[in-house]
């Protein structure tokens, strides 16, 4: 199996050689393979395109994760409900809510997305956490953290 691996900066190979995890120079992955039994191997490449995605504010922001692995939303008012869509099952997100000069919103995490923390509402302060998708659901990787 031949690989061009471009602008890769990092890589973890199986013992036969072959990248099973390659990473750009901004830690994004580039390639994921997964080697069964059988010797088969699958490859997903490139699920992060291009790192942090910006998420316009909406009361109701959509979270897709074919844009990206990490995720910003500046909040100028209440999110009432958001969706998180088109996670790759082993991926990592992360999400960074930022509240804006005046502060005080509200975000209400995707239903899929578990033991979410309590984001900050102080002005300009910001709420960063990162999960684990499985699949079917984003499992918080951390308590997170807040930012002045």
């Amino acid at each position: 199996m031949t690989y061009t691996l471009g602008n890769a900066f990092e890589t973890w190979n199986d013992p036969q050689g072959n990248p099973l995890i390659v990473l750009d120079r901004n830690g994004y992955v580039m390639l994921r393979a997964v080697e069964f039994p059988d010797g088969s191997i699958q490859t997903t490449a490139n699920f992060t395109a291009g790192g942090l995605v910006t998420v316009s504010y909406s009361t109701t922001p959509i979270f897709n994760a074919s844009l990206g692995t990490s995720f910003q939303i500046t909040l100028t008012g209440n999110v009432t409900s958001s969706t998180f869509i088109n996670g790759v099952a082993g991926q990592i997100y992360t999400f960074k809510i930022i509240q804006n000069s005046s502060g005080g919103h509200t975000f209400s995490w995707p239903t899929n997305v578990l033991n979410a923390m309590t984001i900050s509402t102080g002005a300009s302060e910001i709420s960063v956490q990162s999960f684990l998708y499985d699949g079917t659901n984003a499992y918080a990787n951390g308590s997170g953290a807040i930012y002045p």
